[in-house]
């Protein structure tokens, strides 16, 4: 407790000393790491997240669903943000992490982007929300080694081995320790038949109460 400070910092944290302890300009490369790394770039996360910044292009058909001062306060806030994380040096130290910085970016990002979702053509929108939902789920039924270069690598062992959900990869993974039984693996289908059951069951169950209201 009496060791003073830097005899408590790991050699990996040397970026303390870059900027005001490891705050700088915005740097080229740490943006570039933020928005399009393939280990966790924003966009290559959630490309459907970029579509926001082309609101103001549409100009007045937006104004309609949000008005001019509230769509500039939401894209200047997330280039804001950017920015400021684009000189945190310590962006660099984990290479999984660093998409953690920009999640605060994703609420102001995604309204314009609902917005312009809206002004599109019918067919566009429902390719690109497709596209995004199949990109969302396959980034969430796998996991980014560290050996991997991009993050999308995962998704070829979803798309093309078949459903799968973490959580039973990692039992399949511990069977020799703890459930012998499991070593083949576990199909996760009848846990997706059992939660569609129940999500139909409250889209279309009404409850007593509604019942007696009308």
């Amino acid at each position: 407790p009496f060791l003073p400070p830097q005899a408590h910092m790991p050699p990996s944290q040397h970026y303390s000393g870059l900027g005001y302890k490891g705050v700088t300009g915005p740097q080229g490369d740490l943006l570039f790491m933020l928005l399009l790394d393939p280990r966790f770039g924003l966009f290559i996360t959630g490309p459907v997240l970029a579509l926001g910044f082309l609101a103001p292009v549409i100009g007045r058909q937006v104004r309609q669903y949000l008005p001019a001062r509230e769509l500039w306060f939401l894209l200047l806030t997330s280039v804001v943000l950017i920015l400021f994380f684009g000189s945190v040096q310590y962006t660099r130290l984990q290479y999984i992490h660093g998409v953690r910085y920009l999640i605060p970016v994703i609420p102001f990002l995604i309204i314009p982007v609902i917005m312009v979702l809206l002004r599109l053509p019918r067919w566009i929108s429902s390719v690109i929300v497709l596209g995004s939902i199949a990109l969302s789920w396959g980034l969430a039924m796998s996991r980014l080694e560290e050996q991997q270069s991009s993050i999308l690598a995962g998704l070829k062992t979803v798309y093309l081995g078949g459903f799968r959900l973490p959580i039973l990869t990692t039992l399949a993974r511990m069977s020799a320790q703890y459930a012998p039984e499991l070593a083949g693996g576990v199909s996760p289908l009848p846990l997706f038949l059992l939660v569609g059951g129940l999500i139909w069951l409250i889209w279309r169950v009404e409850s007593p109460g509604a019942a007696v209201g009308d």
